[in-house]
């Protein structure tokens, strides 16, 4: 299966690994690459808890408070690199809440058996987020600050680049991992119907079904759940 990752660049080639451990021959071709916002500001100057959820929310996060510290009491993450990201930087007063797996979901399963009721958190990442906890956490009694930190810009290449690589290369899978990669890649190819589509998380998928296209969605929102996704269509196929 050759399969085309078109997620931000700083996250293509760690993608590209885990497609290849598991048999998959993938190609890169980047839609978005990553930029801090500007004039970021929170509501309050301390946190009962902070949710990161991806290495490049903690690197922009920690980034920003150097000139806008903040009284955090825990922080809450996804994934063994987002912690290793923010351990860089900060020393939390707390041990980092962590599942075993990143997934958010299961970081949602670590706080619900916590205490929030009138807590103050902190929600800090991506203008546009692919799975978003706040109303779980609201539910749970949280005062939650939304804060975006970091925006998907999309890359623009030279017309006809993008088809060309799927052409030349007989991509038959390509997967996206945001709604914003989908935009910018439909400004710049097209797909034959011969060709299947792997998305990560449900306004990935409806971006999609708005140019037409029906998705495969994996079950686990990772390259590790893309992946096995394109595994299980390969045998469908067979």
């Amino acid at each position: 299966m050759n399969a085309l990752i078109t997620r931000v660049s700083e996250q293509c080639t760690q993608t590209a690994h885990i497609f290849e451990s598991r048999g998959i021959t993938p190609f890169i071709k980047p839609m978005l690459c990553l930029e801090k916002l500007r004039d970021v500001s929170f509501k309050y100057d301390n946190y009962d808890y902070c949710i990161l959820s991806s290495p490049s929310a903690a690197r922009f996060f920690t980034e920003i408070i150097k000139d806008r510290p903040l009284d955090i009491n825990n922080y809450a993450v996804v994934g063994e690199k987002t912690a290793k990201e923010l351990l860089v930087a900060i020393k939390p007063k707390n041990a980092i809440i962590k599942p075993e797996r990143a997934y958010t979901k299961e970081l949602l399963l670590l706080l619900k058996a916590r205490d929030f009721n009138g807590k103050r958190v902190l929600l800090a990442g991506a203008k546009e987020r692919i799975q978003d906890i706040t109303e779980d956490l609201q539910a749970l009694g949280a005062t939650t600050d939304v804060v975006d930190i970091y925006e998907n810009v999309p890359i623009i290449y030279p017309a006809g680049e993008v088809q060309r690589l799927i052409s030349d290369n007989k991509i038959n899978i390509v997967t996206f991992f945001s709604p914003s990669a989908v935009r910018a890649f439909f400004t710049q190819a097209r797909l034959s119907a011969n060709i299947a589509v792997v998305c990560v998380g449900k306004t990935t998928n409806e971006t999609l079904l708005n140019y037409g296209v029906t998705a495969i969605i994996a079950q686990e929102q990772s390259a590790e759940g893309v992946a096995e996704a394109i595994l299980s269509y390969g045998g469908a196929k067979c």
